[in-house]
């Protein structure tokens, strides 16, 4: 072999023993975390904190309940009489460390003439941290080309076991 052939090949093997050695040190390498200097203390902060399973298993609290939601649409626009009319409630409780909780559910308005009725029940149990915790819960209804669709009410979540009632009205 020529000179040249060893010279290459022994740079090779000196690029591949770095690239091994560099990967097993990255492997040994302590997580990193994402976050922010505090200005007045100088600390660096976690972006987002953790808490261990434990620790949300112990000041968590199971509530459970029922959402009642009914609605009347008055049916205005050219929506032929034969389409169906759907509606859709969605729960959401955002504060939740481990994301937001979404409960959604959908039903067949029944229709007679030019006004359709809703009715959906939204059974649930929230693992929550607090029970200050406040839901969102928003109201579509949709036919043919056409939606309508409205934050219903934001509220505390409410007692353990307790069903609690909205309405709502709207014009398609």
């Amino acid at each position: 072999m020529n000179s040249r052939t060893l010279l290459w090949a022994g740079l090779i093997g000196l690029a591949c023993a770095i690239s091994a050695s560099a990967e097993e040190t990255q492997s040994r390498a302590a997580p990193s975390v994402i976050g922010f200097m505090d200005p007045q203390t100088g600390a660096l902060l976690p972006l987002m904190a953790t808490t261990s399973a434990t620790e949300i298993a112990a000041a968590s609290t199971a509530v459970t309940g029922t959402l009642k939601i009914t609605g009347t649409m008055t049916v205005v626009s050219g929506i032929l009489t034969t389409a169906p009319i759907s509606c859709q409630a969605t729960a959401v409780v955002v504060a939740d460390p481990n994301g937001p909780i979404t409960d959604t559910v959908t039903s067949t308005a029944t229709r007679s003439g030019a006004t359709a009725t809703c009715a959906m029940l939204i059974p649930y149990e929230w693992i929550l941290q607090t029970l200050t915790d406040k839901v969102t819960l928003s109201v579509s209804v949709f036919a043919q080309t056409r939606v309508h669709t409205r934050q219903l009410a934001t509220f505390t979540v409410p007692a353990n076991g307790v069903t609690t009632s909205f309405t709502f009205v709207g014009r398609l």
